[in-house]
C-alpha cells in the first residue's frame, strides 16, 4: 500500500519545470558559455539532455563540446550550430526539469576579398550567419539602396545546405543578380538581425564589387597594336630619309668626280667611296 501511495503521489504530482533564457556569443570562450542547475541540492544528481539525448559523463561530448563540473554547471566548450540545441537538465529520482532557451547573438563571417565581375555576367554572393532565434537577412548596395528580388533579375534564395557548412540554412542568405550593370557595382552589405529581448541586435559584412567593361581585355590589346603600328610608321620614315640621304650624297659625289680635273679623276672601276 505504502508504494501504490507514492506510486499515485508522483503520478499525479505535476511536473516541476523551470524555464532559463540564456544569451550567448558564436565562438565565445570568455566568459565561459555556461548552463547552470544549481537550484538542486547537493545531494541530487543531475542528468543533461541535449535534443532529447542523454549526454551526461559522454567521454566524446566533453573532448569536442562541453565539460561538466559535478553535473550542476554544462559547460560549452565552443558555441556554433553544432552545440546549440534544446538543453535540459533532469534531478534524478524527481520530475523537475530545467529548459535552457538558448539564443544567439547575430553573426556575419566576413566575406574573404573583393569581386570583380564583367559588366553583363550574374553576381553571385553568399552570406554565411548564424543567429537564435529567427536570424533576419537583408541585403544593401552602398549603404542606401535595399536589394529585394526581382523575377527577371534578382533572386534572393536559401543558402546551400551541405554536411560540410558551419552554418544553418538561412532564408535571404544567397543574393544573384544577373546581367550585372555598370552601375550596380559598389559595395554590398549582408546585415543579420535578431530580436532578443524585444532589442533588436544585428551584425553585417560587406564586400566591394567591381564592375569590369566587357571589353576590358580588348582595349590592352589594342592598345599594343597601335604601339606596333606608331613604331613601324617611325622606322619606315627613318629608313625614307636615310635612303634619300644616301642617294643625295651619292649624286653629290658623282658630280664632284666629273667636274674634277682629268688628271685627279677617279676611275670609273673605282667603286671606293668614303661615306659618313
Amino acid at each position: 500500500m505504502a508504494l501504490l501511495g507514492v506510486f499515485i503521489f508522483a503520478f499525479i504530482t505535476p511536473c516541476l519545470c523551470l524555464t532559463e533564457s540564456v544569451t550567448f556569443k558564436y565562438q565565445q570562450s570568455t566568459p565561459p558559455a555556461e548552463l547552470s542547475c544549481a537550484e538542486a541540492e547537493d545531494s541530487v544528481k543531475v542528468k543533461w539532455h541535449l535534443n532529447g539525448t542523454d549526454v551526461t559523463g559522454r567521454k566524446d561530448w566533453e573532448k569536442e563540446f562541453t565539460v561538466f563540473e559535478s553535473n550542476k554547471t554544462l559547460r560549452l566548450l565552443k558555441v556554433d550550430p553544432t552545440t546549440v540545441g534544446p538543453y535540459t537538465c533532469h534531478y534524478e529520482n524527481s520530475t523537475a526539469i530545467k529548459t535552457f532557451t538558448i539564443r544567439v547573438e547575430p553573426y556575419v563571417e566576413p566575406f574573404a576579398k573583393g569581386k570583380n565581375v564583367i559588366e553583363g555576367d550574374p553576381l553571385s554572393l553568399e552570406c554565411n550567419a548564424w543567429g537564435l532565434p529567427d536570424a533576419l537577412i537583408t541585403w544593401f548596395r552602398n549603404n542606401t539602396v535595399r536589394i529585394l528580388p526581382d523575377s527577371s533579375k534578382v533572386s534572393l534564395k536559401n543558402n546551400s545546405a551541405s554536411s560540410t557548412r558551419k552554418f544553418p540554412v538561412l532564408d535571404n542568405s544567397t543574393l544573384r543578380i544577373e546581367q550585372l550593370t555598370y552601375e550596380e557595382g559598389g559595395n554590398y552589405t549582408c546585415f543579420v538581425t535578431v530580436v532578443i529581448d524585444g532589442k533588436e541586435m544585428s551584425a553585417n559584412a560587406t564586400i566591394l564589387v567591381q564592375v569590369k567593361d566587357k571589353y576590358a581585355a580588348l582595349w590592352p590589346f589594342l592598345g599594343i597594336c597601335v604601339e606596333v603600328a606608331i613604331l613601324c610608321t617611325i622606322i619606315l620614315i627613318y629608313e625614307k630619309r636615310r635612303a634619300k640621304r644616301i642617294a643625295e650624297e651619292e649624286r653629290q659625289e658623282e658630280a664632284e668626280r666629273l667636274n674634277a680635273p682629268s688628271d685627279t679623276k677617279t676611275p670609273l672601276n673605282d667603286d671606293v667611296r668614303q661615306r659618313k
